[in-house]
């Protein structure tokens, strides 16, 4: 084994032609094995090592300084391997360590990402073959040494085979209680491999240990780097795996220090909190808001501006006009970053606040910075534009290029951002058809069977048919239909309640009284669930005289299993399949539910010449500030009416000021009912 002083003589030799960035790992130098070390090699080691004690050729020492300053100088990670694939000389254990280190940051300096520049095979083979070598000799390192080529191995996992790092988590985990003797930064480096690694499973005993060790550290106040603490809390937060026993821990040291901390590491510590789902005190959030106004940080700004979306009676006017003067600065496109444009959107739209300004302002910031935005990031700003119904087609056009460059890899990993994005497309009438065909591959229903915007999608492509999009098979739509109608909650909001006793008042008359809008006693079907996956307030159908016509299946309650089996079958259901479905399936399942008309052909709907839906809108409906209506809104009515509804929407605004005078709720429906006209804005 090496000496210490023969180890330091080499590196003094070494840095002679290593570049100033680069410097050795002090965990390196150590000669101390680890536990596992000692117990798993029983006998000497390879003569290779058992060489070394007396390896001190100068020769060779330059060969591998020259090796290692060539490697940190390529221009790409093929380069870097193919440097080493033409070194013949052999290779100690800590040699490779180091060469693995400088091949990790070449790959990490951003000269040629991974991703872009993949590797060849034969200088893949080269990588593979220093990572089996060290693999193979693991049990000679050190816990130090294990945590760094654990680190190593996270910047190179494009490339690095998953059995390899799985094997370096094993012997870091057996270490146990030696965790603790490592200092913050090596924890922390621990942390951050699990999340490149993406270990959302397993590994419980690891992080058990880790989370007891800064939980000590914390309460002990003997951790003292704050840059290692909010990596950690938002490792386990990215994780989605925070330990219960951290919490009271780090915010006992958060009220301590929060103001001698940095700017940057409060605001991570605070969104890993949040993130993570842990109740937050008002001093944590008077600290974020303060932040919010006064940090120049525009990374700062965006963790905290996403904290307080979640906690909305947090946000207050100073905040919109802070994300203001970042947007409207001439400086903005040279220093705003993907994820503050990201949040400050997904924050206007929690709040319901539209600026067509910032909004066109955001587009033409981010229109160069799309293609560095994450999944996540990306399908929040976008959903912005969506939910506001704002069109913006320079950035819809460049967002399909780019989303169709990406292929359909992209769509299947990301599934849920993918879905959303396309949804904005839609709310603002535009069809990728590229895009779209990605949603209708089998694989992707498979597993994304569960979101409405897919039904959507189905919609459009019904109404639709001179653009050619693709559909759903009968059984993927009754799948999914199935899904969107009865997983929705039957409770109903006190804004909910009183339409549907209004409009029974309204519109449950007795014959022969003229003073209510129509004369029959049972007119309507309220909160009415439809064959394209909308749940609307109330359905009437009228006959040519404008008469209405009694609703088939008022007294139908229909559980939920007869609502899933009503789903299966193709629409229109005749009468007589409606009432078996609904006696076969009527003591099943949970809930009860209206259904609408559309789903029968049982001469109610051919007799009808007008069908309407009632909608009387709330205040989620439109911008907070403008009457602006959002854009779940526009879809809905947009794609019923395209199925043949009269769409009839009553602003809150116009129906709240008639308060209990139901005479005049009568005149305001009947002449919009009447004249056939949209309710009046």
């Amino acid at each position: 084994m090496h000496t210490l002083g023969r180890l330091h003589g080499r590196f003094q030799f070494q840095r002679l032609f290593l570049p100033p960035s680069f410097s050795f790992s002090s965990s390196v130098v150590s000669p101390k094995l680890t536990r596992a070390s000692s117990t798993r090699s029983a006998g000497p080691p390879p003569s290779q090592y058992q060489a070394t004690e007396t390896y001190s050729d100068t020769r060779s020492d330059m060969m591998i300084g020259s090796l290692l300053s060539s490697i940190l100088r390529a221009e790409s990670l093929n380069s870097s391997m193919e440097i080493l694939g033409r070194y013949k000389e052999p290779l100690i254990v800590f040699d490779r360590l180091q060469v693995l280190k400088a091949v990790s940051q070449t790959s990490f300096q951003g000269k040629a990402s991974i991703k872009s520049s993949p590797l060849k095979n034969k200088n893949n083979e080269t990588l593979q073959k220093l990572c089996n070598d060290i693999t193979r000799d693991v049990h000679l390192l050190s816990l130090p040494d294990l945590v760094q080529l654990l680190s190593y191995f996270g910047k190179l996992k494009t490339n690095i085979n998953p059995r390899a790092a799985d094997t370096i988590l094993s012997l870091i985990e057996e270490s146990g209680k030696s965790l603790s003797e490592l200092p913050p930064e090596d924890i922390r480096s621990i942390v951050n491999s699990l999340v490149l690694f993406n270990i959302k499973t397993g590994r419980t005993e690891l992080i058990d240990h880790i989370a007891a060790i800064v939980a000590h550290q914390l309460t002990s106040k003997t951790f003292d780097c704050h840059v290692s603490l909010r990596e950690i809390c938002r490792g386990f937060a990215r994780l989605g795996r925070w330990p219960k026993e951290l919490t009271d821990p780090l915010l006992g040291y958060l009220y301590r220090s929060i103001d001698v901390m940095d700017d940057f590491s409060v605001a991570i510590i605070i969104w890993s909190l949040q993130k993570s789902n842990i109740p937050l005190k008002d001093w944590i959030f008077e600290k974020a808001s303060t932040l919010i106004l006064e940090s120049e940080s525009t990374s700062v700004v965006s963790h905290l501006l996403w904290v307080s979306g979640k906690s909305l009676h947090y946000y207050s006017k100073e905040f919109y006009d802070k994300m203001r003067e970042i947007l409207l600065s001439s400086k903005a496109r040279h220093w705003c970053d993907p994820r503050l444009l990201s949040h400050m959107l997904w924050m206007l739209a929690k709040v319901r606040h539209y600026d067509p300004v910032l909004l066109d302002r955001a587009a033409e910031v981010a229109l160069p910075l799309l293609c560095r935005m994450e999944p996540h990031t990306l399908s929040s700003f976008v959903y912005a534009y969506g939910y506001f119904n704002h069109p913006s087609p320079a950035l819809f056009k460049a967002l399909e290029e780019l989303l169709v460059s990406y292929g359909s890899t992209y769509a299947f990993q990301n599934s849920q951002a993918f879905v959303n994005i396309l949804w904005s497309f839609l709310v603002l009438e535009l069809y990728p058809v590229p895009l779209i065909v990605q949603v209708f591959k089998d694989e992707f229903i498979k597993v994304n069977n569960y979101l409405p915007t897919v039904l959507q999608l189905d919609n459009a492509s019904m109404t639709n048919p001179h653009l050619s999009l693709p559909s759903l098979s009968p059984s993927q739509r009754s799948s999914i239909l199935s899904q969107t109608l009865t997983e929705k909650p039957i409770t109903k909001s006190k804004l909910e309640k009183n339409i549907r006793e209004t409009l029974n008042k309204l519109l449950h008359s007795s014959k022969g009284d003229s003073s209510y809008l129509f004369n029959a006693e049972k007119l309507h079907i309220p909160e009415a669930y439809m064959p394209n996956g909308y749940s609307v307030d109330a359905e009437i159908l009228l006959d040519a005289n404008d008469d209405p016509i009694p609703p088939g299946n008022q007294n139908f309650k229909w559980s939920q299993a007869g609502l899933k089996q009503l789903c299966m079958e193709d629409v229109p259901v005749s009468q007589k399949r409606l009432s078996k479905i609904f006696k076969d399936t009527k003591n099943k399942g949970e809930g009860l539910y209206n259904i609408s008309s559309g789903w029968t052909d049982g001469g109610r709907v051919a007799a009808a010449k007008r069908r309407i839906i009632i909608e009387i809108e709330g205040p989620f409906h439109y911008a907070v500030n403008i009457k602006h209506e959002l854009g779940k809104s526009v879809i809905k009515r947009r794609q019923l009416e395209a199925f043949g509804w009269e769409f009839i929407q009553v602003p809150y605004y116009k129906w709240y000021p008639f308060r209990n005078n139901y005479k005049a709720k009568w005149e305001y429906l009947k002449r919009n009912y009447l004249q056939k006209k949209t309710i009046e804005k």
